[in-house]
């Protein structure tokens, strides 16, 4: 697993991306909801689900034939949680490249909705709820069983924790 963090400032972002876009890789995005609290928003994933039930991740999804990694992630903020954002909304942060066969685009964007003003899409989500960062590395490094990560992801949510510093 290769995690690479996204600097603002690289110019080669956007040709990546496209480059990302236009491969045969299995590629999902996740949207990094983030409170002034500097709370992320983790959602349990359905009950019903077949990967993962009664877990808690970000907000995850598939990027569907046609459409772009920021595309996507609009979407699955607009079908899973209800709430609408724009490109400019969007920052990227990180990008996850998986043994050449599936890669991950990191967002963050900035959100201080209260967990019951959301609304839920039921065959994907049983509830959301913030999360410090410091509880999320805690439960990472202690294997938690309720997250769908595991401490492969730690890099991830450590690098956040430093940027919000």
């Amino acid at each position: 697993m290769n995690f690479q963090m996204i600097e603002l400032s690289q110019t080669n972002l956007k040709e990546q991306m496209q480059q990302d876009e236009n491969s045969a890789l299995h590629r999902e995005i996740a949207v990094i909801l983030q409170n002034d609290q500097k709370q992320i928003l983790l959602q349990k994933r359905s009950a019903q689900k077949k990967s993962n039930p009664n877990k808690w991740a970000l907000l995850h999804g598939h990027v569907e034939s046609g459409e772009g990694f920021v595309e996507a992630a609009l979407r699955e903020c607009q079908e899973e949680l209800g709430i609408i954002k724009t490109p400019q909304d969007l920052r990227p942060f990180a990008r996850l490249f998986q043994k050449e066969v599936h890669i991950v685009y990191f967002f963050l964007a900035s959100c201080n909705s209260l967990p019951e003003q959301f609304i839920l899409q039921e065959e994907e989500v049983d509830e959301v709820k913030w999360f410090s960062l410091d509880e999320v590395i805690s439960m990472l490094q202690s294997h938690d069983e309720t997250l769908v990560y595991h401490s492969d992801k730690l890099p991830l949510f450590e690098a956040l924790k430093e940027l919000n510093e």
